[in-house]
């Protein structure tokens, strides 16, 4: 039996490839691609470069690579396993005249890119070995799924009002998605039946309550939600939730609205065993903290963000969910501002030993009087070794710098959580050496 060279396989190339400088992160979250250190690297031996080839055309970005020659992209397409932003560059290089790609695991649409144009159903029939899929599909499209059998993640929009068109859509992948993202302008989508075995986590964003219903009662072992919409489709949620749909439901993220706090504390009572809470805030009750605090035993992870200025609202609720709920690993917080003090004091949590992750994100956050944005010396990556935080290392990305003593005071504090590993401050990430 011959042994397959490590380098031939798209995973480990992955990982291999993630230590090559060619992504440099930008002022917007996004990653800009710099051809340079690409090159650099090839030109190293031609050996070397026969075998990074693979690696460095790993990943093809239309947008963050809108310069590179579209001579040198047909020459290299072959090695692309991973499309992003699809038809972005139509205009100079077409999607009709492009060189065949048939070993893609992951690929996304261009959300300007006109969804009627069939180039792109045939992209995705060519490629069966696609594992994530995202794009805006119609009643034209019905048979694009057909040999995908290996597809686990989905995030689709539909813009059609046939329903028996998204029936025969979904139903080639139903048995393999384990994520799903879909969301809607139209409706009624004509979901009922549709049955998604293994689907694990739902994104959905749907205007008719009735979609909402028949999708979750095709989801028996789904295991997380993801709703940031509206208040009128979050009350769709609400309700489904309320009629013990999903028992298996371990993780919910939502925006909590003023008029849907004691609704979310009914559903929250009417469960157990959540393990991952995230969410937007805008105020809270005392049935709130303790509808969470009902899920101590098994809640392992918690974000809370405030929606709106004024954290003095929610910041004792968020206190009380801390000093009970005592297997917290990681916890996230948002929009608190001056309650800083208070939250990372270790005599409010009732295990803090347990946590190894804590992030704070806020504009106007202030600690032992040390406001995050005043500072004469903020923090950079050549004067950070210099702080007497020597146990903690700045991830490699950072871009903004940080109040010096604010850092000082937040190092000094954490220090005594033992387990804790990962602090992040706003984009900014430290880990624990």
């Amino acid at each position: 039996m011959t042994t397959k060279n490590p380098l031939e396989i798209p995973e480990i190339l992955a990982q291999i490839g993630k230590h090559i400088p060619m992504w440099t992160p930008t002022a917007f979250e996004d990653y800009s691609f710099h051809p340079r250190d690409m090159f650099s690297c090839v030109l190293v031996s031609r050996n070397f470069r026969k075998t990074l080839l693979p690696i460095l055309w790993y990943t093809f970005d239309e947008r963050s690579m809108s310069t590179v020659p579209v001579d040198i992209i047909r020459k290299y397409t072959p090695y692309f396993r991973v499309h992003y932003n699809y038809g972005y560059r139509q205009q100079n290089y077409p999607t009709n005249n492009r060189e065949s790609c048939t070993g893609l695991i992951e690929l996304t649409i261009a959300w300007e890119y006109g969804f009627l144009d069939w180039n792109y159903t045939e992209y995705i029939k060519k490629n069966p070995g696609l594992r994530l899929l995202e794009g805006k599909f119609n009643a034209v499209h019905t048979d694009v799924f057909s040999n995908l059998r290996q597809l686990n993640h989905l995030r689709i929009h539909l813009e059609d009002k046939d329903q028996e068109s998204h029936r025969q859509l979904l139903q080639p992948i139903s048995n393999t998605l384990e994520s799903l993202r879909i969301s809607s302008d139209v409706g009624p989508l004509g979901l009922r039946g549709l049955v998604f075995p293994n689907l694990k986590e739902l994104e959905p964003n749907l205007p008719h309550a009735q979609d909402l219903q028949d999708l979750l009662q095709g989801c028996p072992h789904l295991e997380a939600i993801i709703d940031d919409s509206s208040p009128m489709r979050c009350t769709h949620l609400i309700d489904c939730l309320k009629a013990e749909v999903c028992p298996a439901l371990k993780s919910l993220r939502s925006n909590v609205y003023y008029d849907l706090v004691e609704d979310f504390a009914e559903v929250f009572e009417s469960r157990s065993g959540l393990q991952d809470l995230q969410l937007h805030l805008v105020t809270s009750n005392a049935r709130f903290v303790n509808a969470i605090n009902h899920h101590a035993s098994s809640l392992t992870r918690l974000s809370i963000q405030q929606m709106e200025t004024g954290s003095i609202r929610v910041v004792p609720f968020v206190l009380k969910i801390i000093g009970i709920c005592g297997r917290l690993k990681d916890v996230s917080v948002g929009g608190l501002n001056k309650a800083i003090d208070s939250l990372i004091s270790k005599d409010n949590w009732r295990n803090v030993d347990a946590l190894e992750s804590l992030t704070l994100q806020g504009r106007t956050m202030s600690l032992h009087g040390n406001d995050i944005r005043m500072s004469k010396r903020v923090v950079t990556r050549s004067n950070l070794s210099e702080l007497p935080i020597n146990d903690w290392k700045r991830s490699p990305g950072t871009r903004t710098g940080l109040n010096t003593m604010y850092l000082i005071s937040l190092f000094q504090i954490v220090q005594g959580f033992s387990s804790l590993r990962t602090v992040t401050v706003n984009t900014e990430v430290f880990k624990r050496v």
